[in-house]
């Protein structure tokens, strides 16, 4: 692991200990650009680790310090979010090249980096979440290509199981009714989801990325609402 120093960090505010993981795509097209571009002053950006696409590993920021990472954000309400998270950046182009897909070093990397983060931090695998989730009306990262379900049978973050998902596929393209949509828009809110904040048709397609991201149209039909549901047992507040 390489070790620079970006100086776009600075001590976290509260109580200074972060228990969420957000995961980031660079949208650039090399390691050196993003790595450039993490270590600029003038750019105001960082994150904690940098990934490159062969596994190669950078630490910018130390762990108990903030990284400016996510931005205009929120997750659970909370809207300080670099003040609470570790954020990990991605070599991929995002959609500025169609959503490559993400090699396998790279993910296996980034599952042995982020397993070492969740069991220094205590952080749970329900916080485990993407750029997109914390901030659905201005990003798409790590995008609808980025492997969650195999992050998630690693112990990082959590999706529904397979039958799950097969069951409600059943679901798609039906819409629901207005009781059926303000069930399900508590359900996204209590997940994490910043309902009362944002864009809800921003709101389902960032929760269409991360889990189907087979279909991601923003629609909040019965499938969402399905999928929804089974994460809801697994979905616990901040610590």
């Amino acid at each position: 692991m390489d070790i620079y120093h970006s100086p776009n960090q600075r001590r976290r505010a509260g109580t200074g200990k972060p228990w969420l993981l957000i995961f980031h795509y660079t949208a650039l097209p090399s390691y050196e650009e993003a790595l450039s571009r993490l270590c600029d002053e003038e750019a105001c950006v960082s994150s904690h680790y940098l990934v490159d696409r062969d596994g190669h590993v950078t630490s910018l920021v130390a762990e108990d310090a903030c990284a400016y990472h996510a931005g205009e954000s929120c997750w659970h309400g909370e809207r300080a979010i670099n003040d609470v998270s570790i954020g990990i950046e991605l070599v991929n182009m995002g959609y500025r090249d169609g959503y490559p897909s993400y090699p396998s070093r790279q993910i296996e990397t980034l599952c042995r980096l982020s397993q070492g983060i969740m069991k220094r931090w205590r952080i749970m695998p329900c916080h485990c979440v993407g750029h997109s989730d914390v901030a659905p009306m201005r990003k798409d990262d790590p995008g609808h290509r980025f492997p969650w379900r195999f992050l998630a049978e690693r112990g990082i973050g959590v999706v529904p199981s397979q039958r799950e998902e097969r069951h409600a596929r059943e679901g798609r393209g039906i819409p629901l009714d207005m009781a059926q949509r303000q069930r399900t828009e508590n359900v996204l809110r209590h997940v994490g989801y910043a309902v009362d904040l944002y864009d809800m048709s921003s709101v389902v397609t960032a929760f269409q990325r991360h889990f189907r991201a087979q279909c991601v149209d923003g629609l909040l039909d019965r499938e969402c609402a399905m999928l929804a549901e089974s994460l809801a047992s697994t979905s616990l507040p901040p610590p």
